[in-house]
């Protein structure tokens, strides 16, 4: 029929040679149709007469090709999973090193890491200080009330990265000013699952600015 070939037919000769010799077998074989190439498990059980001497087997076949698919697309999915996570490491350990301010949030606005030079200059010790904490940790409590606060976290949220200047506030409380992006992330996908917050720290020069604007009032 349709999902018999002739090197199907062979590869079963081969395990019905095995099976005579009183072993069970479960094997997967490819087959050739018309359709393309299907892909089955087979069970294979040798028939004992009443001297225990083989004289039969019963085979039972299950059409397979769509689980090993699936389970492909699974596997290939979890590779570029970790071939992307690999990268991302990459990109950590490079920014660690040259003192690049970053943060890491879920699509929700929580806290998933931070590198060094972000936790000192936002004035926190450890980690795990911020880790699970919320953005708004890091504006004012007036600020996170606002409208463009709101509207800056949803466009994050629905997948959209932001650049720009940033008045932020530290553990302390003091005011400071960040210049950099805030950049989503994408499965392979597309699929949003992370934000990146890359920035550099401004503060100086805003402060020199607004002092000069005021000197000259």
């Amino acid at each position: 029929g349709d999902y018999l070939d002739a090197k199907f037919f062979e590869e079963m000769q081969h395990d019905c040679e095995k099976v005579r010799l009183g072993r069970k077998l479960k094997i997967e074989r490819k087959i050739v149709t018309r359709e393309g190439v299907c892909i089955f498990e087979i069970n294979y059980s040798p028939v004992r007469d009443h001297e225990g001497k083989v004289n039969g087997i019963t085979l039972f076949m299950k059409d397979i090709s769509e689980f090993i698919r699936k389970n492909e697309k699974i596997r290939r999915s979890q590779e570029e999973t970790m071939q992307q996570s690999r990268q991302l490491d990459h990109v950590r350990e490079a920014m660690n090193r040259s003192g690049i301010i970053s943060v890491e949030y879920d699509m929700d606005g929580y806290i998933l890491d931070a590198n060094t030079a972000f936790l000192r200059i936002m004035g926190y010790r450890q980690l795990d200080e911020v880790v699970g904490m919320s953005h708004d940790i890091f504006v004012s409590s007036d600020h996170a009330e606002t409208e463009e606060y709101r509207s800056f976290m949803e466009r994050l949220k629905s997948g959209q990265s932001v650049k720009g200047q940033f008045e932020r506030v530290t553990k302390s409380g003091q005011t400071i000013w960040l210049s950099g992006s805030y950049n989503v992330v994408n499965e392979i996908n597309g699929r949003p699952v992370m934000i990146v917050q890359v920035v550099v720290d401004i503060t100086e020069s805003v402060m020199l600015l607004k002092k000069t604007i005021d000197q000259s009032k």
